[in-house]
């Protein structure tokens, strides 16, 4: 059972206080427990005596005490209150109340209060170095760092995201004939080991939080033309606004690039940037909106890179209990081409998606789905279908399970599912992949 680090603490200032109780207040020194150890056996009979000091500050911050030392952060959180509403320069209420705010992960208030503490005249000297320790290794949580590795091995149903059909039917001359495509350019299935390492670094401040993020993949297999290597970086910045509404306007914007090398060499990079209002509300759905910019460089055929913007908006919601999160999003997507001989010409289009997350029991279950459908303005090729104008809907399915088994490693298990149709063959394909693997925080 976790004990408070601040027994002495507690102890000297709750003699120190100098506050006198109600008159139907019994005496509570007797109460006091003489080490860090007594609080389990005291807190039974602190907890009787509640009937006849329901006035007293001293009280509730000794009540407050017990239950801390004993690992009950809620009902430490509720008494310690009790007693600052009582009496709010109670100094054993608010060394307490500190602690048990930080420990209820309200870093920034719990910082404040131990700040007020440390102005206080009457603050006892042998505990301002306590105090000071306090503040600075509190305040050493406001930068984080963290680095996370992972390890998988599955399976792909389509490693090199060939067409599903072997045949392609061209119109050559009004006629149409149908080739077989090479081997090649089939669905390669196969095994595959999949590694990741992604470092982030935060920044928070009681008003805004910074987040920057590193991430790189490597996927190998026994087709080795069809390995990936992934390079991305990420930066965030998010604020919460109070404009005196019943809610708060959170912001959050965000920008970043993706290098992605197929087989060896360089296939794309796109450069990322997202603004997104979240109208936060304490109870139930909380509505969101979101526009957004990516540049698409295909490097081997830049007559095919575009720029893709997107309007959405939707709902996120939390349950009561805080164990799931729902996710859901709407918007309208164009993708203009910078070279004006692009096949297709530009492309228009919307998107639906879905993210739905669950904690199961100490695990984490969480569900994606996403389809999103563009249409050319322009006729794709002479060659294919007469010169029709291409339409694509893309499905994304994906479903991932995680659980710990220690304090810094997870196992997990995933499964994606991806499916394109269009009415010009070349564009059709789908792949079902499915990995285990092991997560280690550092």
């Amino acid at each position: 059972m976790r004990r408070s680090p601040y027994f002495v603490i507690t102890f000297c200032v709750l003699l120190l206080a100098g506050l006198d109780a109600q008159a139907q207040c019994p005496p509570l020194n007797a109460l006091y427990p003489l080490d860090a150890a007594g609080w389990d056996a005291m807190r039974p009979q602190i907890e009787r005596r509640m009937p006849d000091c329901l006035s007293s500050a001293e009280y509730f911050a000794l009540l407050g005490a017990a239950r801390l030392n004993g690992g009950d952060l809620p009902g430490a959180l509720e008494a310690l209150e009790r007693a600052l509403l009582i009496d709010p320069s109670h100094g054993a209420a608010q060394l307490d109340y500190a602690e048990a705010l930080h420990q209820s992960g309200q870093l920034f208030a719990a910082l404040e209060l131990n700040r007020g503490l440390l102005e206080r005249r009457d603050l006892p000297a042998n505990l301002q170095p306590m105090l000071r320790a306090r503040q600075e290794l509190w305040n050493r949580e406001r930068r984080r760092f963290s680095l996370l590795g992972e390890l998988a091995a599955g399976y792909d149903s389509n490693l090199n995201g060939a067409p599903a059909s072997s045949e392609v039917v061209l119109t050559l001359s009004g006629e149409s004939v149908t080739l077989t495509l090479n081997p090649d350019f089939q669905p390669q299935e196969g095994a595959y080991a999949n590694t990741r390492v992604v470092a982030s670094y935060s920044v928070l401040s009681n008003e805004d939080r910074q987040d920057l993020l590193l991430s790189l993949r490597s996927r190998a297999s026994a087709d080795h033309a069809s390995d990936l290597t992934q390079l991305d970086w990420r930066y965030g910045y998010t604020r919460d606004f109070y404009p005196g509404w019943t809610s708060r306007l959170g912001w959050e914007v965000t920008g970043g690039t993706s290098h992605l090398l197929y087989g060896g060499s360089p296939l794309y990079s796109v450069l990322d940037l997202r603004n997104r209002l979240l109208l936060r509300r304490e109870i139930g759905c909380s509505p969101l909106f979101e526009i957004a910019a990516q540049y698409q460089r295909y490097h081997g055929q830049s007559i095919i890179s575009g720029v893709e913007s997107s309007l959405g908006g939707g709902w996120l919601c939390q349950s009561a209990t805080g164990r799931s999160t729902l996710e859901l999003q709407a918007g309208y997507l164009r993708n203009d081409g910078t070279d004006a001989s692009r096949p297709g010409g530009d492309r228009q289009g919307w998107r639906l998606q879905a993210h739905w997350q669950y904690q199961l029991g100490q695990g984490a279950l969480d569900f994606d789905a996403i389809y999103a459908r563009l249409d050319d303005q322009l006729g794709y090729s002479p060659l294919l279908n007469n010169g029709a104008a291409r339409d694509i809907d893309n499905y994304q399915l994906r479903l991932q399970y995680q659980y710990p088994f220690t304090a810094r490693a997870r196992f997990f298990t995933r499964l994606n599912y991806q499916n394109q149709n269009s009415n010009l063959v070349p564009f059709r394909n789908d792949g079902t992949a499915f990995e285990l693997g092991l997560r280690y925080q550092f």
